[in-house]
């Protein structure tokens, strides 16, 4: 069974940031890094007194604890581990042009290399049929030369 403890009544200023509060902002945290919001101790306390409508400060909100846990600073670092992967995951493989032309340029020799291996592949073929059949062909060495030759002409 959870209990929740009340604020003790008596002097000074009644508790701002509850740990129900603290939740949600630690949700709006989460989202940060998906919506394309720099994850800042700045950003979070302008969209904490947008949204919530109360300006706390970063120390308030980084130190505050519940049963030992620190809701909003672990959402904070772990929204910063997301921003930094998605980072990573957006940036480009190559970063500087020249790596980036480099890379185009392999491509494309590679691409040549296969459709020059291709047509080898077919030459090699065509010629190994025409050999094949001259072994298996009775007519004279000199008469098919003949042949080619004409055939060349027309």
């Amino acid at each position: 069974m959870t209990q929740k403890v009340e604020a003790k009544s008596g002097p000074g200023r009644p508790e701002e940031l509850t740990e129900e509060l603290a939740k949600r902002i630690a949700i709006m945290i989460g989202h940060m890094p998906l919506a394309g919001v720099p994850v800042t101790w700045d950003n979070i306390v302008l969209h904490v007194e947008k949204k919530f409508g109360r300006r706390f400060h970063r120390n308030i909100m980084s130190q505050k604890s519940w049963g030992g846990v620190k809701l909003i600073a672990n959402a904070y670092a772990a929204a910063g581990g997301v921003a930094k992967r998605l980072k990573t995951q957006a940036a480009p493989k190559y970063a500087t042009q020249s790596r980036a032309f480099l890379q185009r340029r392999i491509t494309e020799l590679e691409a040549t290399i296969m459709e020059l291996s291709e047509q080898l592949e077919a030459t090699r073929a065509k010629q190994y049929e025409e050999f094949a059949l001259l072994l298996d062909c009775r007519t004279p060495l000199h008469q098919l030369v003949e042949l080619k030759a004409k055939a060349r002409e027309q």
